[in-house]
């Protein structure tokens, strides 16, 4: 008798299992839209996601010290389109560059950017530095006091980018007059949302 009762009480207590994980799933599906949130603020709020990639990475924890580095991602290439090119306002005669890099901080990756841009609107020693070194492009262009353009803004992917990415920004950098420097496809993963705010 005991089985048959103990049998009998399982399913009655099922939607309330069902009922407790919903609210969980719930719960962490608000968390996590919520991170996501302040963490498309963070960017908006500034011209170089570099910078606030940084000051995400420190603020939650992610890594110490709280520094942006790239990785090169190997035998990437992608040929500019006409349109890319009409939006660099860069004829079919000028050179374009491409740079296809993961961003991490610490072992945290941050980003993976696609990076076409134009290096004759750069000095020398930014297009070395950009070729031959793991310094972020942000950092290497900054002295020439560029803005952000944000042409588009997903969260339901690209097909620039791998599954798992939870947010996806296309922008044109511009120079002091507007001149197009450079157009980026930033692709966010999933870990950027680790960690919790360092008090």
């Amino acid at each position: 008798m005991t089985d048959i009762h103990s049998h009998h009480r399982t399913p009655r207590a099922l939607p309330g299992l069902l009922t407790m994980a919903a609210v969980l799933l719930s719960a962490c599906h608000s968390i996590h839209q919520d991170r996501l949130d302040q963490f498309e603020a963070a960017l908006g709020a500034d011209a170089s996601a570099t910078r606030a990639l940084e000051g995400w990475c420190r603020d939650y924890g992610l890594a110490t010290p709280a520094v942006i580095t790239v990785e090169h991602v190997p035998g990437a290439t992608r040929q500019p389109t006409a349109e890319l090119r009409a939006l660099l306002h860069a004829p079919s005669s000028q050179t374009l560059r491409y740079r296809h890099v993961r961003l991490r901080c610490g072992q945290v990756v941050m980003s993976v950017a696609h990076n076409w841009y134009v290096p004759d609107r750069l000095t020398a020693k930014m297009n070395q530095q950009l070729d031959h070194s793991d310094v972020p492009f942000g950092r290497i262009v900054q002295p020439l006091g560029f803005s952000r353009e944000r042409l588009s803004t997903s969260r339901i992917g690209d097909p620039a980018c791998a599954r798992g990415t939870v947010l996806v920004q296309r922008a044109i950098l511009r120079l002091p007059k507007s001149t197009p420097l450079a157009m980026v496809i930033e692709c966010y993963p999933r870990s950027v949302l680790k960690g919790r705010p360092v008090q």
